[in-house]
């Protein structure tokens, strides 16, 4: 009987080990990253312009009286170590509708965290923000906040 019952120990020993070893992790908010980060990618981007991050605004944003968008992003590596803001890390676009193809972007801004972005020529509405990685060293790209001005 002790017999039968250590097995059973070193089974549920081994079925813990693996299942806890071949989870997907934890989510990045609770990882390494910095508490001020609102929006983060889940997984690492693979590569340079792999995926996004898709931000949907609560109501739609009249440009109207509109003249720029900040956005202030953190970019961290593969360690999750944070990565110096620094040209062509990163880029954002603005979407006039939440459902348009990013290929019909109101205005995109290249160098996410570096310039803000200008709209003062924008006329109507914004529904929603995306952003994405432009280096290949950037696994993951924070968003503490974004402001229209």
């Amino acid at each position: 009987m002790k017999k039968f019952r250590l097995h059973i120990g070193a089974i549920a020993l081994l079925l813990t080990m693996v299942f806890v070893g071949c989870s997907g992790g934890s989510d990045p908010k609770e990882s390494g990253f910095s508490s001020d980060i609102k929006w983060i990618n889940e997984t690492p981007f693979a590569s340079a312009w792999d995926g996004g991050i898709y931000i949907p605004f609560d109501a739609p944003v009249d440009l109207s009286d509109k003249t720029k968008l900040k956005v202030n992003a953190l970019f961290y590596d593969e360690n999750q170590q944070e990565i110096e803001v620094d040209w062509g890390l990163g880029q954002y676009l603005l979407l006039a509708n939440a459902s348009d193809d990013w290929g019909d972007a109101l205005v995109v801004q290249y160098n996410l965290g570096m310039e803000d972005m200008d709209i003062s020529s924008l006329t109507g509405t914004a529904e929603a923000l995306v952003i994405q990685n432009s280096n290949a060293d950037v696994k993951y790209i924070g968003i503490t906040s974004y402001k229209f001005e």
